[in-house]
């Protein structure tokens, strides 16, 4: 009896480490043996002719039967197997993900972020640093074509300006927000995407550059970079 409580403590231990070692191999086996769960990770249109940080990429994560999907963390959407494939809704759209070995088919439904070509769009695997890269500059950009926008509806209020001052365009003085492009001439005001506030001339991401001698004038719109984007007319 007095040698039979240390063996004892020394079998449940045991017993303990084989339980844990058995619950870590059922937690990897579930995680990355079933086919189910080889959609979770980061993925990129990288190998393309383009680098991971210039291209689109999204992360999809599980919990239970629930799918996440973070696209380049511009959207987050949820996701669930139907009929072998992964169905995502975003709040803005709709698209599929099917397994082709170790890429993945992208297909849409609907409307579609700018820039991503024909469809469908293979992705290939991509580790977290790549994905951070991939979302800055996806998201770069979706921020530059936001500028090309804003400069375009800017740029009409200039030539509405024109019309109504004998073909004569404004001075940079009244081409702002709060004076007379902006106020009259302008019915929606852009918003400078890096900064979420109204577009303003500068020199930083998002800002314009306007010159004029009254018969000619420029308009220019910088990208993420502080190069210019987009110049008219």
């Amino acid at each position: 009896m007095a040698h039979g409580a240390p063996k004892s403590r020394h079998s449940t231990l045991l017993m303990v480490l084989v339980a844990a070692v058995a619950a870590v191999a059922a937690t990897f086996a579930f995680g990355c043996g079933s086919n189910a769960d080889k959609y979770v990770g980061y993925w990129s249109l990288a190998g393309q002719g383009q680098g991971a940080e210039q291209s689109f990429a999204l992360h999809i994560t599980r919990s239970g039967d629930q799918y996440l999907v973070d696209i380049g963390g511009s959207e987050l959407g949820r996701a669930k197997l139907s009929g072998g494939k992964l169905e995502v809704t975003l709040p803005t759209q709709v698209f599929e993900l099917t397994r082709q070995g170790d890429q993945l088919q992208l297909t849409t439904h609907g409307a579609w972020e700018p820039g991503l070509g024909m469809q469908p769009l293979t992705l290939h695997r991509i580790d977290a640093t790549q994905f951070v890269a991939a979302r800055e500059g996806w998201m770069n950009r979706v921020n530059d074509a936001a500028v090309r926008e804003g400069i375009h509806s800017i740029q009409i209020g200039i030539q509405t300006w024109a019309v109504d001052h004998n073909d004569t365009f404004p001075p940079a003085r009244v081409v702002a927000r709060s004076l007379a492009i902006g106020t009259y001439y302008v019915d929606k005001w852009p918003t400078n995407p890096f900064t979420n506030q109204p577009m303003h001339a500068g020199t930083g991401p998002g800002d314009y550059q306007y010159t004029s001698n009254g018969k000619t004038y420029k308009l220019i719109g910088l990208s993420s970079d502080g190069k210019p984007v987009i110049t008219v007319p």
